[in-house]
Protein backbone atom coordinates (compact mmCIF):
# COMPACT_ATOMS: atom_id res chain seq x y z
CA UNK A 1 0.00 0.00 0.00
CA UNK A 2 1.43 3.64 -0.71
CA UNK A 3 2.39 4.89 2.63
CA UNK A 4 2.79 1.50 3.87
CA UNK A 5 1.45 1.19 7.58
CA UNK A 6 1.72 4.91 8.78
CA UNK A 7 -0.85 5.64 5.70
CA UNK A 8 -3.51 2.91 7.45
CA UNK A 9 -2.87 4.19 10.79
CA UNK A 10 -3.14 7.73 9.66
CA UNK A 11 -6.45 6.93 7.32
CA UNK A 12 -8.25 5.80 10.94
CA UNK A 13 -7.25 8.79 12.61
CA UNK A 14 -8.69 10.80 10.75
CA UNK A 15 -11.94 8.77 10.38
CA UNK A 16 -11.70 7.97 13.84
CA UNK A 17 -15.05 7.22 15.05
CA UNK A 18 -16.42 5.72 11.99
CA UNK A 19 -13.49 3.60 10.96
CA UNK A 20 -12.51 2.32 14.04
CA UNK A 21 -16.27 1.91 15.34
CA UNK A 22 -16.85 -0.40 12.33
CA UNK A 23 -13.48 -2.05 13.15
CA UNK A 24 -14.38 -2.82 16.50
CA UNK A 25 -18.15 -3.99 15.87
CA UNK A 26 -16.67 -6.72 13.01
CA UNK A 27 -14.71 -8.26 15.55
CA UNK A 28 -16.61 -8.65 17.91
CA UNK A 29 -18.94 -9.86 15.20
CA UNK A 30 -15.82 -12.51 14.07
CA UNK A 31 -16.15 -13.45 17.88
CA UNK A 32 -19.60 -14.15 17.93
CA UNK A 33 -20.84 -15.24 14.78
CA UNK A 34 -19.45 -18.70 13.35
CA UNK A 35 -21.03 -18.05 10.30
CA UNK A 36 -19.88 -14.58 9.50
CA UNK A 37 -16.67 -15.59 10.78
CA UNK A 38 -16.14 -17.99 8.03
CA UNK A 39 -17.39 -15.77 5.32
CA UNK A 40 -14.95 -13.02 6.57
CA UNK A 41 -12.05 -15.43 6.59
CA UNK A 42 -12.97 -16.50 2.87
CA UNK A 43 -13.33 -12.87 1.98
CA UNK A 44 -10.72 -10.89 4.54
CA UNK A 45 -7.59 -13.05 1.85
CA UNK A 46 -7.94 -10.40 -0.40
CA UNK A 47 -6.29 -7.87 2.60
CA UNK A 48 -4.20 -10.77 3.93
CA UNK A 49 -2.89 -11.18 0.21
CA UNK A 50 -1.91 -7.79 -0.30
CA UNK A 51 -0.10 -7.81 3.23
CA UNK A 52 1.74 -10.39 1.83
CA UNK A 53 2.29 -8.79 -1.36
CA UNK A 54 3.52 -5.29 0.53
CA UNK A 55 5.80 -7.99 2.52
CA UNK A 56 7.39 -9.83 -0.30
CA UNK A 57 7.96 -6.04 -2.75
CA UNK A 58 9.98 -4.86 0.63
CA UNK A 59 11.57 -7.86 1.32
CA UNK A 60 13.10 -7.32 -2.92
CA UNK A 61 13.46 -4.20 -2.47
CA UNK A 62 16.15 -5.17 0.68
CA UNK A 63 13.89 -2.99 3.14
CA UNK A 64 12.98 -5.81 5.43
CA UNK A 65 15.16 -8.94 6.94
CA UNK A 66 15.23 -12.10 5.95
CA UNK A 67 15.95 -13.85 9.18
CA UNK A 68 12.25 -14.15 9.63
CA UNK A 69 9.95 -15.87 7.59
CA UNK A 70 7.61 -13.81 5.04
CA UNK A 71 4.82 -14.90 6.83
CA UNK A 72 5.82 -14.46 10.46
CA UNK A 73 6.69 -10.61 9.26
CA UNK A 74 2.82 -10.26 7.93
CA UNK A 75 1.53 -11.71 11.28
CA UNK A 76 3.55 -9.11 13.25
CA UNK A 77 2.33 -6.33 10.87
CA UNK A 78 -1.48 -7.43 11.38
CA UNK A 79 -0.88 -7.78 14.88
CA UNK A 80 0.96 -4.75 15.14
CA UNK A 81 -2.07 -3.16 13.47
CA UNK A 82 -4.68 -4.61 15.54
CA UNK A 83 -3.22 -2.47 18.18
CA UNK A 84 -2.90 0.43 17.11
CA UNK A 85 -6.47 0.70 15.76
CA UNK A 86 -8.01 -0.69 19.40
CA UNK A 87 -5.80 1.81 21.15
CA UNK A 88 -7.36 4.31 18.57
CA UNK A 89 -10.59 3.74 19.69
CA UNK A 90 -10.03 3.52 23.55
CA UNK A 91 -7.80 6.24 24.26
CA UNK A 92 -6.10 7.73 21.09
CA UNK A 93 -2.43 7.52 19.89
CA UNK A 94 0.26 9.85 20.64
CA UNK A 95 0.37 13.34 18.27
CA UNK A 96 3.56 12.32 17.55
CA UNK A 97 3.05 8.86 16.06
CA UNK A 98 6.68 9.16 14.22
CA UNK A 99 8.67 7.32 16.71
CA UNK A 100 5.78 4.26 17.38
CA UNK A 101 6.13 4.34 12.98
CA UNK A 102 9.98 4.06 13.20
CA UNK A 103 10.07 1.37 15.58
CA UNK A 104 7.70 -0.57 13.44
CA UNK A 105 10.30 -0.15 10.74
CA UNK A 106 12.68 -1.10 12.47
CA UNK A 107 11.44 -4.42 13.45
CA UNK A 108 10.67 -4.91 10.11
CA UNK A 109 13.73 -4.48 8.85
CA UNK A 110 16.09 -5.81 11.30
CA UNK A 111 18.25 -2.44 11.48
CA UNK A 112 18.43 -0.69 15.18
CA UNK A 113 17.41 2.44 16.10
CA UNK A 114 19.77 4.60 15.68
CA UNK A 115 20.51 7.52 18.52
CA UNK A 116 19.45 10.34 16.66
CA UNK A 117 16.20 8.35 16.17
CA UNK A 118 15.70 8.26 19.67
CA UNK A 119 16.13 11.66 20.27
CA UNK A 120 19.72 11.64 21.84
Amino acid sequence: AEGGLPAVVEAFSQGRDKLTGSYLELGQRIWSDPEFRAKWVSRGRSLENAIHDSIAEALRAGRYRTDVPPAALAAFTCIFLDGLLLRLRMDGLPADRQPIYDLYEHAMSGNPVTSAEQGS
